[in-house]
């Protein structure tokens, strides 16, 4: 055998070696181009593992701001962002998203009680007389004299219980005093695409 036989038959060897190898595949999870250096399966969570409430408070925060608060109906529940609170990023679309959890400071309306306190009527720079009430504010008033009102926070206190009006009532005049017991954590997401 010549040299220049032996050295097609080693190049043909070679190139039949190579093409056996076949490309390389990437695998089926492919980590996205832009990865957070601090990206950890701990503290990334994948929009398909959220439930249904989440991804929509999720996809919702990519437009704007989303707040939690009360179950109100303009509102997502305080808990759905406890899933967002645990994790630092969600990884939806083939990309990384950076998720925020804040506080708002108290809700609009604080959880409050109001208890009927007796005033002199020349005190008061507005008297209403209870037969004059509407039939929300009368039923207000009427759980107020009872012993106490108490709000919600998904509603504001009636209008009468404004701190310069007096309600008279039976010859005495009241005024309702009112005492925040409770003011609910408001929050607000806010979601932030990675870029590398």
């Amino acid at each position: 055998m010549t040299l220049d036989l032996r050295a097609v038959l080693v190049v043909v060897a070679l190139l039949v070696a190579g093409c056996g190898a076949g490309p390389t595949q990437a695998p089926s999870d492919a980590t996205p181009a832009s990865t957070p250096p601090d990206a950890t399966t701990a503290n990334t969570v994948a929009l398909a593992d959220l439930s249904e409430t989440e991804r929509a408070a999720f996809r919702a925060s990519q437009n704007e701001t989303v707040a939690f608060g009360p179950p109100c109906a303009d509102t997502y529940s305080d808990d759905v962002a406890e899933i967002f609170r645990e994790h630092a990023y969600v990884r939806a679309d083939d990309r990384y998203y950076e998720v925020t959890v804040t506080s708002t400071g108290g809700w609009e309306h604080p959880l409050e009680v109001f208890e009927p306190v007796t005033v002199a009527s020349a005190n008061a720079s507005r008297v209403v007389p209870f037969e004059s009430l509407s039939g929300r504010n009368r039923t207000a008033v009427d759980e107020l004299l009872s012993g106490e009102y108490r709000s919600s926070y998904c509603t504001s206190p009636p209008a009468i219980f404004d701190s310069d009006v007096a309600i008279s009532y039976q010859n005495e005049t009241y005024r309702p005093q009112a005492t925040i017991i409770a003011d609910y954590p408001g929050s607000k997401l806010t979601t932030t695409p990675y870029e590398r």
